[in-house]
């Protein structure tokens, strides 16, 4: 089976249209060469949503907010040696964040 990769739209595309078309997930598989739960999970998704594109929000969530940014910018433009931990230290101090 092939290495762990995102799939790009048009061969998402390609894979529902197999699966509409009426093909087995099976022959899918081995045709694409892919896991059988990527198939089952892009179809699952097409079904359900009507869509093949990835969920937008998956991944870590961010540890400062909009504000939180500005303000380091605001120090680093400010103090161009410091270091990332003395900046760090600063947002500590005026906001509680810990980054």
């Amino acid at each position: 089976m092939s290495n762990h990769q995102r799939l790009d739209d048009g061969m998402r595309w390609r894979i529902v249209g197999r699966v509409e078309a009426g093909q087995s997930q099976v022959h899918i598989c081995r045709e694409f060469n892919l896991m059988p739960s990527v198939v089952c999970n892009l179809r699952k998704q097409f079904q359900n949503t009507g869509s093949i594109e990835r969920k937008p929000g998956q991944g870590r969530p961010r540890a400062t907010t909009a504000t939180e940014d500005l303000y380091l910018s605001i120090i680093a433009r400010r103090k161009r040696g410091a270091t990332a931990s003395q900046l760090s230290r600063d947002l500590y101090a005026a906001t509680r964040t810990r980054v």
